[in-house]
């Protein structure tokens, strides 16, 4: 049985808030049991801890609704526990609520991020089997396969993601600086070289990567430099060629 399956049913079926009476924090999520009196107090990591910290006896919990099947509980959990509230600073919830994708809150993404980095750093036999197992084929092979999935079935919101991320210069630069010097596998560079070919089939692809037809302008404040083909209107205070040249740290 799948955790959290929606479709397992108990006698009681509800969706509760548990408030800290210390501060006033709230922790709203969903429960089934055969048995109301179980001592139930949620499960989430940050309200456990809390608990803990305080006692069970400064801990309120309260019914907000009963359902007959879980799943309708999982429904309306779903429509409070949403981003904004996850991101509030009087909440122990960590996720959204509800079935299906598991999207966390910033101040968790970013504390799994530091401690993810700090291990890295210091554990190398973590990495060792990190890497090991983002290279495995096996692992490459469904990474991409998940991904092309999820582009055709999410074309408009790839293309926005895509285009965020081709705008954003400390992006841009973090990546480059990440590939500069990387060793590629033969079937890596064979798969570039191709890919490379077939965009030269386009006439159009051809002119832009030729730089027929266009100038470089810069901008003097920002530092970013760009091509503009013959006719385009050039932003306001750009002005014409790359700019001075950077110099390398």
């Amino acid at each position: 049985m799948r955790r959290n399956d929606p479709e397992d049913n108990r006698k009681y079926n509800y969706i509760y808030k548990i408030t800290n009476l210390v501060n006033n924090m709230i922790y709203i999520g969903v429960h089934r049991t055969d048995d109301m009196n179980d001592g139930y107090m949620g499960s989430g990591t940050y309200v456990k801890r809390a608990i803990a910290k305080h006692g069970v006896d400064n801990f309120k919990k309260d019914i907000i609704e009963m359902y007959g099947v879980y799943k309708d509980a999982l429904d309306h959990e779903a429509r409070l526990v949403t981003e904004d509230f996850i991101n509030r600073s009087d909440t122990y919830n960590i996720k959204i609520g509800g079935y299906g994708a598991c999207v966390f809150s910033e101040a968790h993404k970013k504390k799994l991020s530091e401690t993810r980095k700090k291990r890295y750093r210091e554990d190398k036999e973590f990495v060792e089997r990190m890497l090991k197992a983002t290279r495995s084929p096996e692992r490459r092979k469904k990474t991409s396969e998940g991904h092309k999935k999820w582009i055709k079935e999410n074309p408009e919101l790839h293309t926005e993601r895509m285009l965020k991320i081709n705008n954003n210069p400390e992006k841009i630069t973090k990546t480059a600086d990440w590939h500069r010097g990387q060793k590629r596998s033969e079937s890596a560079c064979s798969n570039i070289r191709e890919g490379i070919a077939n965009a030269l089939k386009d006439p159009d692809v051809r002119k832009r990567r030729s730089g027929r037809g266009s100038k470089y302008y810069h901008n003097p404040t920002t530092g970013k430099s760009k091509r503009f083909m013959v006719g385009d209107d050039i932003p306001v205070g750009w002005l014409p060629g790359t700019g001075p040249r950077k110099l390398k740290k």
